[in-house]
């Protein structure tokens, strides 16, 4: 059985198939308290993440972009683990 954080370091290796984000100086991620892990993540369990962009501002130079991702396990009909 995965824990929960273990899972959600996954979320950066998927967010890079996902998108192909270019000229980027740095990414900070925000809302960690608003992690909900709704079930444990089994061992052969594969997980799915799907994301959409939220908000996207021009803050005079610096881009600000809010994305909610939701990792869920295949295949199978579960509440999602992680939801920003």
């Amino acid at each position: 059985m995965a824990h929960g954080y273990l899972t959600l370091s996954l979320i950066p290796y998927l967010w890079k198939q996902i998108a192909d984000i270019r000229n980027v100086k740095m990414e900070i991620n925000y809302g960690i308290e608003q992690f909900k892990f709704g079930q444990p993540v089994l061992v052969n369990d594969e997980v799915q993440l799907k994301a959409k962009l939220n908000s996207i501002v021009d803050l005079r130079g610096v881009t600000k972009v809010v994305i909610g991702a939701t990792l869920s396990i295949k295949g199978k009909q579960n509440l999602p683990i992680q939801e920003t």
